[in-house]
């Protein structure tokens, strides 16, 4: 099994034999969610999302996607930064959150959406998020990810992954994911 094969797994629950690596791993607090209908996203873009339809959206031009959450601590220190970020890109490049919120004691994706909704609107609701109700193993599979952990920015274009910062971004990182964006 593979070294990213075994991280899933302990990430996941399922490798009993060693501790999960430090940082912001993805894990369930409860079952996984089911996938629920998809209706037309809020008016600030937030909605729920399976990885099929990210994939979509990845293949139309150039984005940034960053993955976060509200119970992620360097999650919510980070987000000014994104922010600026977001900010900066230059036009016809779109940073898109991806809320692992559904991972952490929400009963259904429906109400991790709302938790989303709620803390952006809390915070003038700067970009769009969708809320992944996959397995986390099946959105990181996905998309080409090294890691399984939040926080954690990529840049994507055409689809193809051509960038990726795992973890926090860090002094100068900021510059570096809009020179890989094409800014």
């Amino acid at each position: 099994m593979g070294r990213f094969r075994k991280a899933l797994r302990r990430a996941m629950g399922r490798d009993r034999t060693s501790a999960a690596p430090p940082g912001a791993p993805v894990r369930s607090a409860a079952p996984q969610p089911s996938v629920e209908p998809v209706g037309v996203p809020d008016a600030s873009g937030h909605r729920l999302a399976t990885a099929d339809e990210l994939l979509e959206r990845l293949s139309e031009g150039v984005v940034v996607v960053h993955h976060w959450a509200t119970w992620c601590a360097p999650c919510l220190a980070e987000l000014p930064a994104i922010d600026d970020l977001a900010a900066a890109l230059p036009d016809g490049v779109e940073l898109l959150g991806v809320s692992w919120e559904a991972f952490m004691g929400h009963d259904t994706p429906r109400s991790a959406l709302a938790a989303t909704q709620r803390f952006a609107a809390g915070r003038g609701g700067r970009w769009a998020s969708w809320v992944v109700q996959d397995a986390p193993e099946a959105f990181f599979d996905a998309l080409d990810l090294p890691v399984q952990t939040v926080p954690q920015t990529a840049v994507y274009r055409e689809g193809q992954r051509v960038a990726v910062w795992p973890g926090p971004l860090e002094q100068g990182d900021a510059a570096k994911v809009l020179e890989a964006a094409g800014a």
